[in-house]
Parts: C-alpha cells; sequence; structure tokens
C-alpha cells in the first residue's frame, strides 16, 4: 500500500491461463479493498506460483467479471 494505491494479489498453481474464476474472485476482493479506502486506486494481480510471474488485471476486466459475478448472484436469489 502507498497513498496512492493499494495492491491486492491471489496466488494461484498451474499453468499460469488466466480463468474466468480468477477475474471474479479479485474483482470481489478489489470491490471489498475499494470500499475500505475510498479514493485510492486499488490494482489487482494473480502471482503464478509455477513461474514465479505475476499478472495485472486491468480496471475494465475486473469491472466486467464483478458486474457477471453480482448479477450470477442476484439471479440465484430471485424468485423464479
Amino acid at each position: 500500500m502507498t497513498a496512492d494505491a493499494v495492491w491486492i494479489a491471489d496466488f494461484k498453481t498451474g499453468a499460469g491461463a488466466m480463468r474466468r474464476e480468477y477475474a471474479a474472485q479479485l474483482a470481489i476482493y478489489r470491490a471489498a479493498v475499494t470500499s475500505m479506502f475510498p479514493g485510492v486506486e486499488v490494482r489487482a494481480f494473480v502471482l503464478w506460483i509455477d513461474s514465479g510471474k505475476f499478472e495485472e488485471l486491468d480496471a475494465m476486466t475486473l469491472q466486467e467479471a464483478y458486474q457477471d459475478w453480482s448479477r450470477g448472484v442476484l439471479d440465484s436469489i430471485s424468485p423464479s
């Protein structure tokens, strides 16, 4: 964390291929952290343990993943 940004990361094993659920997971973390640090940029990364590389998810990807996730949650609790 700096005065300008908070970095969040999730550690993953395997081939280092981004999957939709990883983006959704980080989007949920980002939403929670953003509410704790209003006005501060929150950056999200996946750190691939097997390769030692990291991958940053851009804000648009995270926003879309969060919207997809929240629609799924709302659909699951809406009466049929």
